[in-house]
């Protein structure tokens, strides 16, 4: 175990004086924007108590088959050969796609009591990020870049359908959810030449979730917000970008990556049209995604 432990710090100390050795960088400032879409799913469900029962899964909804028009603008400037920053944002337009909402009776979706299946025809989301990382230079080709930040993002997904009414009001539910929270990753670039690189990304984020509703069409819940969600959980994002220089300015980008997050059980807090309150238990939220983005990078500064 002595000699593991021992072959770990020698390993750990050679990146570290090769990084010193071969450090260096012509990316000072620049800026990248990319466009495409995302395929993505997302759920929830409640029980009919607190303790997960009476049935275990009462109520479950389902946004399947979404496709999203995708638009990211982020910035990275470098101090010197180590230390970076890095800030962004992107912006969401759901195109189409699905959604059910199933009640049922009994445990494990057994009799249910109410169906809806109808196409998703809108939806929107946004996110915010910063991290800061840390530049290891293991060799001319590679470059290795822990990083810590922070990310907020918010997306609002609808039930929506002009053919369902009641009492002259058409169909037009809606649920905004936030991720929020700390997460910790790395990018490894590898750079077989001067005109190709590629680079991946992985992330994991330590997640608090939080949502509220408006169910327009069920009087016996009060609005604008009819129920919220809280819970804990985590999300994972990875990421597949090769890039082509073009000239010293500009460089081409193919951006690849998925993503999958996950709470653990929560809170359902019911808000009633008579001015009552009342908890069950949120199961799970559940959502993942594929994305696919073209984008261009500008150098603005070099060293």
């Amino acid at each position: 175990m002595l000699y593991r432990i021992l072959s770990f710090v020698f390993c750990l100390l050679e990146i570290f004086m090769l990084s010193m050795i071969h450090g260096q960088t012509d990316d000072k400032l620049f800026v990248k924007g990319t466009a495409g879409f995302r395929f993505e799913n997302m759920n929830w469900s409640i029980a009919g108590n607190l303790q997960g029962s009476n049935p275990n899964i009462k109520s479950e909804l389902k946004w399947t088959d979404l496709v999203i028009a995708d638009f990211s603008v982020s910035g990275h400037y470098q101090f010197g050969n180590r230390f970076s920053v890095e800030a962004g944002g992107s912006f969401g337009k759901t195109i189409r796609g699905n959604v059910s909402d199933i009640d049922y009776l009994e445990d494990n979706r057994t009799n249910p009591s109410y169906q809806l299946h109808i196409k998703n025809k809108k939806g929107s989301d946004y996110s915010v990020f910063t991290h800061a990382g840390y530049h290891f230079y293991p060799s001319e080709s590679l470059e290795l870049v822990p990083n810590l930040g922070y990310k907020f993002s918010s997306h609002t997904y609808w039930l929506s359908d002009d053919r369902i009414e009641q009492g002259g009001i058409t169909l037009n539910s809606s649920y905004k959810s936030n991720w929020k929270g700390p997460y910790a990753g790395f990018n490894l670039f590898y750079k077989p030449n001067e005109k190709f690189t590629v680079q991946t990304n992985l992330q994991y984020h330590q997640i608090n979730y939080s949502a509220d509703a408006n169910w327009n069409l069920m009087t016996q819940f009060a609005h604008p917000k009819s129920f919220e969600h809280s819970a804990k959980g985590f999300q994972i994002l990875g990421s597949l970008t090769p890039m082509l220089r073009i000239n010293h300015k500009i460089k081409l980008l193919l951006d690849l990556g998925y993503l999958y997050a996950n709470t653990g059980d929560g809170n359902d807090l019911s808000f009633m049209a008579d001015g009552s309150q009342g908890y069950t238990r949120l199961n799970e939220v559940s959502r993942s995604y594929w994305q696919a983005r073209l984008g261009i990078v500008f150098r603005l500064l070099s060293d």
